[in-house]
């Protein structure tokens, strides 16, 4: 077994308790990779910014001066044409008790059965579902996307949303979720991706 390469809190999803865990936890559930003992995020490199957050959030320090934030190019994959250059950026923490901490707080370790975790505190629960858009909802008309229809119909009765939830291919659902709860969920919890970022975005528009 080789040596272990970075130290990193392990206790972090041990209760979600603050906004701010709750939002990596709601991200890694929507863009994450969780199995085994393996927690990986991979973004595109224009969300590198959310990488260099979620290494903070977990206290990762190197014992060799490696960095754990690794770069690959691809030209193809499932969603993307093969005519352009790819740029990717991941991080990957090997850790039994964080991944048993994390499914602790969801109903099934099936993305397709997933319902929205309750947590005592509402604000909380906010900060999960604004990590989960920001892992896997749209900006240009808010929206979230999600394997789970169940998931998505527990958010729009926690946000009193009045839309329905629509299957938009087999297997994924998607939930217009209106500016007035995109506004919610941004001044909740204001510090997750920028582009994702209402305050952000109409600053930028004004700019």
């Amino acid at each position: 077994m080789g040596k272990r390469k970075y130290t990193y809190n392990e206790t972090v999803f041990e209760n979600i308790d603050t906004k701010e865990k709750a939002y990596y936890h709601g991200f890694l559930r929507a863009d994450g990779h969780v199995s085994k003992n393996c927690i990986k995020l991979e973004v595109s490199i224009k969300d590198e910014e959310i990488l260099h957050n979620t290494k903070k959030f977990f206290e990762v320090n190197s014992l060799f001066g490696d960095e754990i934030i690794k770069y690959r190019s691809k030209n193809k994959d499932k969603w993307h044409n093969k005519d352009k250059i790819y740029k990717y950026c991941s991080i990957q923490i090997n850790s039994k008790k964080l991944v048993n901490d994390y499914f602790k707080h969801l109903n099934s370790t099936k993305k397709s059965e997933v319902r929205l975790p309750r947590f005592d505190n509402e604000e909380v629960t906010l900060a999960w579902i604004k990590g989960y858009y920001d892992g896997d909802g749209a900006e240009d008309t808010p929206r979230l996307f999600s394997y789970s229809e169940l998931l998505l119909d527990d958010i729009a009765e926690f946000l009193n949303i009045p839309y329905k939830t629509a299957c938009v291919k087999k297997n994924c659902y998607q939930l217009y979720i209106g500016a007035m709860a995109w506004n919610k969920l941004s001044l909740n919890y204001p510090h997750g991706l920028k582009r994702k970022n209402k305050m952000e975005v109409n600053k930028n528009m004004c700019g």
